[in-house]
């Protein structure tokens, strides 16, 4: 089975054990890798974090959902990577924390196969289907204080790019 890593970083041949991304606190330095490109492809955006963005799937709906803050966005995503696809060599997954079944990692290195290269990680995620819904702070904060946060996503809209918004 073929893994996707997306990264802002361009050109490498390995993929080596990373502090900053963890889903835990305690958890050990890893890679993460995805079974679809659409999971991987947010994580070329480095410097995402959950102060102006939320990733992930929202009660069955089958989508994923990237709800960030559009100015915060624009400024930090502009920027494209690489899609990395990488061979499920040592890799595991654990379905009830992070992104389920959908999330490997490991603490290894594992050799990378092959890369793609976006100009744009906004492109990369719309071409592969994320759901990319841009908001104010203020939509964004209750968005993220929400006890359930599927009825906003609900109200979503299309642009007319890929992407989407609440207005009101």
């Amino acid at each position: 089975m073929v893994l996707y890593h997306g990264s802002s970083i361009q050109g490498l041949k390995k993929l080596v054990p990373q502090e900053r991304r963890k889903r835990a606190a305690g958890d050990p330095a890893c890679v993460y890798a995805a079974i679809k490109a659409k999971v991987a492809a947010p994580f070329m955006v480095s410097t995402m974090d959950d102060s102006w963005a939320v990733f992930g799937q929202y009660n069955q709906d089958p989508e994923y959902y990237l709800v960030v803050v559009e100015p915060r966005f624009r400024e930090q995503g502009k920027a494209g990577g690489s899609l990395y696809t990488v061979a499920n060599i040592g890799l595991t997954t654990e379905p009830e924390i992070g992104l389920g079944e959908d999330e490997w990692h490991c603490e290894a290195e594992v050799p990378v196969l092959s890369e793609e290269h976006w100009p744009s990680a906004l492109a990369a995620m719309v071409h592969y289907g994320v759901k990319v819904v841009f908001l104010t702070p203020g939509q964004f904060a209750e968005f993220r204080d929400a006890a359930d946060q599927y009825p906003l996503i609900q109200l979503s809209t299309p642009r007319g790019d890929g992407t989407f918004t609440i207005t009101g």
